[in-house]
C-alpha cells in the first residue's frame, strides 16, 4: 500500500486536512500515522483529524477541519454558511456545523455543532470543496434566531444572487414546517410578503431601499415593467400599486444627459397614471427618514 499517495490524494480534496477514520477505512493504519506525525509529514490538528504539514491555513481549511471533526454527515450551518456563501459581508470568527441527530458527535469539539431533526440530501452541497448547507436550507436555519428585517434582507440577497429561488424556498417550506422547525412562522411572514412574481432587489441600494420603503408599506413589488401594449421601462419599486420609487445614485444619474433621461422617463410613469418619488443614495444611507416621509407623503397625495 503506498500510504503517502493515499495521504496526498485525500488531503488534497479536503483543503490539507483528513479525518483519521477516513484514512482508517482506506487501510491507512494507526502505525503508519502515527510514523509521519512523528516524522513531521503530518500534523495533529484535532484528535481526530490531521492535516499535511505546511498546508495553507485557510477560511476553507478551517471549516474543513471543523466537519471533519464533528462527524461523518457533518456541514457548515447556520451564520458561518451564510457567511460562507457570501450573504453577510462578515469575516469567519466562529464556525458552527450541524449533524442530523442520530449522528450525535461524541467528546470535544473545535466548534459549536447544532443537532438538526433532518438535513435534506438535496440540501448538503458544496462550495469550494467545503461541505455546506445550501443557501435555502441556510435561511431555515437562521429564521429561528434571525429579526425577520434581517432574515428578510438575506432572503432577497440569496435570490438576487441566484443562490436560490422562491419555489426552492417555498419547497422547502412544505417539506420543513411539517416537523415544527423553529422559525417556520418567521419564514412564512417573509416569503408570504413576496408572492407570486416577485422579483429581489438587483444591488445593495436597493435592498436598503426595499428595508426603508417597508416602513412606509407592506404593499411593494420591486424591479416591475410598466406598459401595456407600449413597454414605458422597468422600475425600481411600485408601492400601493400607484407610486412609483426610483432609486438613482451621484454615481449613474447626475450627469446633464443622465437628468434628461430620467425627466423623460419621469413623464412617460406619470402619463401612465403613476405618481413618481426619486430617492437618492445619500439620503438611503444617512436620511432613511426622509425617504420614508417623502413616500407617505407621495401616498397621501394620491
Amino acid at each position: 500500500m503506498d500510504v503517502d499517495r493515499i495521504l496526498a490524494s485525500v488531503c488534497a480534496a479536503q483543503h490539507g486536512a483528513a479525518a483519521r477514520r477516513q484514512l482508517l477505512g482506506l487501510g491507512v493504519d494507526r502505525q503508519k500515522l502515527s510514523t509521519r506525525i512523528r516524522r513531521g509529514q503530518l500534523e495533529e490538528v484535532t484528535p481526530r483529524v490531521v492535516k499535511q504539514a505546511g498546508s495553507p491555513a485557510t477560511d476553507a481549511q478551517r471549516l474543513m477541519v471543523a466537519v471533519l471533526d464533528s462527524g461523518p454527515g457533518a456541514i457548515v450551518s447556520h451564520e458561518t454558511a451564510a457567511a460562507w456563501w457570501g450573504l453577510t459581508g462578515r469575516r469567519l470568527v466562529g464556525i458552527t456545523v450541524a449533524v442530523e441527530r442520530n449522528r450525535r458527535p461524541a467528546g470535544r469539539l473545535m466548534c459549536e455543532v447544532r443537532l438538526a431533526t433532518v438535513i435534506p440530501p438535496q440540501h448538503r452541497k458544496k462550495h469550494f470543496g467545503v461541505p455546506v448547507a445550501s443557501p435555502a436550507l441556510t435561511l431555515f436555519q437562521l429564521a429561528g434566531q434571525t429579526p425577520t428585517d434581517r432574515l428578510a434582507l438575506l432572503v432577497d440577497r440569496a435570490w438576487s444572487m441566484r443562490l436560490t429561488s422562491g419555489a426552492e424556498l417555498d419547497q422547502l417550506m412544505e417539506r420543513l414546517a411539517r416537523r415544527g422547525r423553529n422559525g417556520i412562522t418567521r419564514m412564512r411572514e417573509v416569503l408570504g410578503e413576496r408572492g407570486p412574481g416577485y422579483v429581489p432587489p438587483q444591488s445593495n441600494l436597493e435592498a436598503r431601499a426595499l428595508e426603508i420603503l417597508r416602513g412606509a408599506s407592506h404593499h411593494i413589488r420591486s424591479q416591475v415593467d410598466i406598459g401595456g401594449d407600449v413597454w414605458t421601462g422597468r422600475v425600481d419599486f411600485v408601492v400601493e400599486d400607484r407610486l412609483v420609487v426610483e432609486v438613482q445614485s451621484e454615481r449613474y444619474h447626475s450627469s446633464l444627459s443622465d437628468r434628461t433621461r430620467d425627466a423623460e422617463r419621469r413623464i412617460a410613469l406619470e402619463r401612465a397614471g403613476f405618481a413618481v418619488v426619486e430617492v437618492w443614495d445619500h439620503d438611503i444611507f444617512y436620511s432613511p427618514w426622509a425617504v420614508t416621509e417623502r413616500v407617505r407623503e407621495a401616498l397621501s397625495a394620491t
